[in-house]
């Protein structure tokens, strides 16, 4: 069942932690400080819950009539089960009901299993180098749009 928060929920802080462990040990995430980052972002929260448990997230900033879908985690038990497709299918369905006309998300260029994913929602690569939260522009990515 898709959750939409416009704030953090401190309550789920062990539960989004837990989703994010792996890539937090992998530093995919620049900012040691992740979780706290979580309660100063301006973002809306997209959760996919299972029997009240948090299974899928990702955050997503608006800004006009555009949005950016980004830090899609499924926790490592329950990929594989469409759990990461739903939440983003739902959130998508979400936005372009509040009227946002281009859903933009940043996929690294090696993560076939995220761009199989979005490709199958409607997803395209855009030619524009990504230019990822931090304002740098990066070639490991793919910008991908998804226009309704």
């Amino acid at each position: 069942m898709l959750r939409v928060y416009h704030s953090f929920l401190p309550e789920l802080t062990d539960s989004i932690y837990e989703i994010y462990r792996e890539s937090l040990s992998k530093k995919l995430f620049g900012n040691n400080n992740f979780i706290d980052g979580l309660y100063d972002c301006d973002c809306i929260f997209f959760f996919w819950m299972s029997r009240e448990e948090l299974v899928s997230c990702v955050r997503c900033e608006i800004s006009g009539s555009q949005a950016l879908l980004y830090s899609l985690e499924t926790a490592p038990n329950h990929r594989g089960k469409g759990f990461g497709k739903s939440l983003v299918s739902s959130a998508v369905d979400y936005l372009t009901k509040q009227g946002i006309t281009d859903i933009h998300t940043h996929i690294k260029k090696n993560n076939k299993i995220s761009l199989s994913l979005h490709d199958s929602l409607g997803f395209e690569i855009s030619k524009d180098s990504a230019r990822l939260i931090d304002g740098t522009v990066s070639q490991k990515y793919y910008t991908l749009i998804y226009k309704p």
